[in-house]
């Protein structure tokens, strides 16, 4: 398993990217704490992340989407929900989704049955 840390640059969230397409877990600093960040369609790396913060596997990881057009095809929201979506993201903000199509939800190993928690980060 390969390991990388970044800051928050540009370079570095190019680099990012790049990393994690090869299937690199990164490690990326925000306001508030560290994201344990992989490709959630691959189950060894969910895995791996799994065993390192000593979190059981049927306690799902955040999915951070690359952008809010993203999260709106893969789940379902409200008109409440877009209010804040509009307003809020992308940005620190969580919010706990339905999958619009469950057969993608089964693509993302860190997804829970029904529900999972989502994000975009600026």
């Amino acid at each position: 398993m390969t390991l990388t840390t970044m800051d928050a640059s540009a370079a570095s969230v190019s680099a990012a990217v790049e990393c994690l397409r090869q299937g690199t877990i990164v490690i990326v600093p925000t306001q508030r704490w560290y994201m344990v960040c992989c490709d959630a369609r691959r189950p060894d790396l969910v895995e791996a992340i799994h065993t390192a913060k000593q979190r059981p596997m049927d306690r799902p990881l955040l999915l951070l989407m690359p952008d809010v057009a993203t999260l709106r095809s893969l789940f379902r929201t409200s008109h409440e929900t877009d209010r804040l979506i509009d307003r809020l993201l992308p940005g620190e903000m969580t919010l706990l989704l339905t999958w619009r199509d469950p057969e993608e939800q089964d693509r993302y190993i860190s997804a829970s049955a029904g529900e999972t928690l989502v994000s975009c980060a600026p």
